[in-house]
């Protein structure tokens, strides 16, 4: 799952666009390596939420959608 904009919710002073992308299952560090990552469906719009809490409320929905999507488009039984 990831994320590419400006993160509005978490800092809505900066308007330099990021790239965060969230990987599942996964808990080493990946900082200073390069990754290849394939976009397979935008999920939503980027949105500024009235708190983070919200916002954490809609990534828990993100995440189960995602995975959903991952299983029907590109099953690991392929």
């Amino acid at each position: 799952m990831m994320n590419i904009g400006l993160r509005p919710t978490i800092d809505d002073t900066t308007h330099v666009p990021v790239i965060e992308a969230h990987l599942f299952d996964f808990g080493g560090s990946l900082y200073g390596k390069f990754i290849k990552i394939h976009i397979i469906r935008k999920l939503r719009d980027e949105y500024k939420f009235e708190t983070v809490d919200a916002l954490r409320v809609q990534l828990k929905k993100d995440k189960a959608f995602a995975l959903e999507t991952l299983a029907k488009e590109c099953p690991l039984d392929k």
